[in-house]
């Protein structure tokens, strides 16, 4: 089955119904390859190398990357599918973007006028709350938590990532939807896939800002000076601790660095709690149509491989 994401094309024979049908021509191609079935005990572990990252999730799952274009998974019997992509499509993927030269951002996004918008911040912060809603306002899902961006020669650029969003039940409830409909995103857990009714075209778009959530301040969101951005650009990275024994921990922060100097990076000090969401998106919303409309798609930061 051939998928996309992030720019690449996948070639898996595990069904990954979360991201986009189809080959993505002229793209670099990843496979995803299903080995035997482990059958004895399966403790956690991780192991990462330049050559091979190699993470076990205890009783469930070995996950390897083989170079930068294959991954194997080996699972224990009857492990929970669910359970088994959410890890392929988080912290494997994640691991993977390192690999291929990616910054990959710990982020949720959208795709408005003036370009892509991203939300970072920690965990319970709202980022997926708050795509989802602007999603029921017409702003296209490019992402939700792990957004791979590129650095490009006019700036950062960013493909369609996983066009679902991972919503609490809260959320779920807030937003007028029956929990029941949706797949957990791990096995029992109150935390479930929510598809995005209007996904981004599978395409590079113009990376225009990021909003760092934050707790409550007086005023709107305020730019970051560029040390600042950067330094913000590594804290809100998806699995930090990985692109070091990758071996990409220089390209890393050299990637941070060349996409801190140009972004507008905003702290964005919001009030928390679902009730304020409206008020708050109006703001957010305010703010960012009011950045430079983006021109046409920009081109791929680099070649295929």
């Amino acid at each position: 089955m051939d998928y996309r994401a992030f720019g690449l094309s996948f070639g898996s024979d595990i069904a990954l119904p979360e991201l986009c049908a189809g080959a993505e021509a002229g793209r670099p191609r990843i496979a995803i390859r299903h080995a035997p079935t482990f059958d004895g005990a399966l403790p956690s572990g991780l192991a990462a190398t330049p050559d091979l990252f190699d993470l076990t999730i205890a009783d469930l799952a070995r996950f390897r990357i083989l170079g930068d274009a294959r991954i194997e998974v080996e699972s224990v019997p009857q492990a929970p599918p669910t359970d088994i992509r959410a890890y392929l499509l988080g912290s494997v993927m994640a691991a993977l973007l390192y690999k291929r030269g990616l910054l990959p951002l710990h982020a949720s996004a959208v795709l408005a006028p003036c370009g892509v918008i991203a939300f970072a911040g920690r965990s319970g912060a709202g980022k997926s709350t708050l795509a989802h809603l602007l999603a029921e306002r017409g702003y296209p899902v490019i992402a939700d938590d792990l957004l791979g961006v590129e650095a490009g020669a006019e700036g950062p650029v960013c493909w369609t990532a996983i066009p679902r969003l991972k919503l609490w039940d809260t959320s779920v409830a807030f937003a007028g939807l029956a929990a029941e409909r949706f797949e957990p995103v791990l096995h029992g857990a109150d935390k479930f896939h929510v598809p995005a009714r209007n996904p981004a075209p599978h395409a590079p778009h113009r990376l225009a800002a990021l909003y760092l959530l934050e707790e409550p301040a007086p005023d709107g969101p305020a730019p970051l000076a560029p040390a600042h951005a950067i330094a913000a650009l590594i804290a809100n990275s998806q699995r930090p601790g990985y692109a070091g024994p990758l071996g990409c921990g220089p390209a890393h922060f050299a990637t941070c660095v060349a996409i801190g100097r140009t972004l507008p990076v905003f702290a964005c000090g919001r009030l928390w709690g679902l009730a304020h969401l409206g008020d708050e998106i109006d703001r957010l919303e305010r703010h960012f149509t009011r950045l430079p409309v983006a021109q046409a798609s920009p081109p791929a930061a680099r070649p295929a491989l």
